[in-house]
């Protein structure tokens, strides 16, 4: 399973960019995991994220493991980025 998305965001005039999540890049036995947020201009930032899941047969004691690593990619998509008005 491979899933990529790209989002352009505009910033709506009048308001500036306080904080950005830094870019993250995660590998496992289990798949990968990356996201970048980047400012393209004052008033744009582009978002790419991609997430990997490898096919295979796995022992019932990396489960955990397995749970760890999606709720970690889950954590990191409910980042937010922060914006003020001017």
């Amino acid at each position: 399973y491979k899933d990529i998305d790209e989002y352009t965001i505009s910033i709506p005039e009048g308001y500036k960019i306080n904080y950005l999540p830094e870019p993250t890049n995660i590998s496992t036995k289990f798949g990968s995991y990356t996201s970048e947020i980047t400012k393209i201009d004052e008033k744009t930032l582009l978002y790419k994220r991609s997430l990997s899941i490898k096919s295979g047969v796995h022992p019932k004691e990396d489960y955990s493991k397995y749970r760890s690593f999606r709720r970690t990619t889950a954590r990191i998509e409910n980042q937010r980025i922060s914006i003020t008005k001017k």
